[in-house]
């Protein structure tokens, strides 16, 4: 990720941390601020690979859906599947579905390849050749919390053991 390059791209998206006592004080592009306390609501540790293991084995998914109305409804479903073995190899596929007014689409995505974990970076580097880099850290159990590979949080999107 090239951090210069993003914040001028989209400065909405970036703003500032700071630890405040026991939680942290989260204050957005506008100026506004929050104090947040760990681990409490969505706010939790998240563990990199040199503290969770630079292996990973199982199967993860994430769902995720949407209806809109307007002159009728529309629905659509996302699933995403990754499987990972503790040699380095991995599959990972799509579902999308949308069903509204009679009518139904779908499409299907798949690849395969070789992961590498290091740090917070995950890459994948597919059969064809290309490597895609993105972020990668698993979840939190516990008090007080250490990693759990039952959740892993991939490019931003939250997978959990399939």
């Amino acid at each position: 990720m090239n951090v210069a390059e993003s914040k001028a791209r989209e400065p909405h998206r970036w703003g500032r941390w700071q630890q405040a006592g026991g939680g942290f004080r989260l204050t957005g592009s506008d100026g506004h601020s929050n104090d947040y306390t760990l681990p409490s609501g969505n706010f939790f540790p998240a563990f990199s690979s040199a503290q969770g293991g630079a292996t990973l084995s199982g199967a993860y998914s994430r769902t995720s859906s949407s209806g809109l109305q307007g002159g009728g409804t529309t629905v659509t479903l996302f699933v995403d599947k990754i499987r990972f073995t503790p040699d380095g190899q991995f599959v990972e596929g799509s579902n999308m579905g949308a069903m509204g007014s009679g009518v139904y689409a779908g499409r299907k995505t798949g690849g395969s390849g070789r992961y590498r974990l290091s740090g917070t970076t995950l890459e994948l580097t597919y059969a064809d050749g290309r490597v895609k880099r993105t972020s990668f850290a698993y979840g939190a159990t516990g008090r007080p919390a250490h990693p759990s590979k039952d959740m892993v949080f991939i490019g931003g999107d939250t997978f959990v053991t399939d």
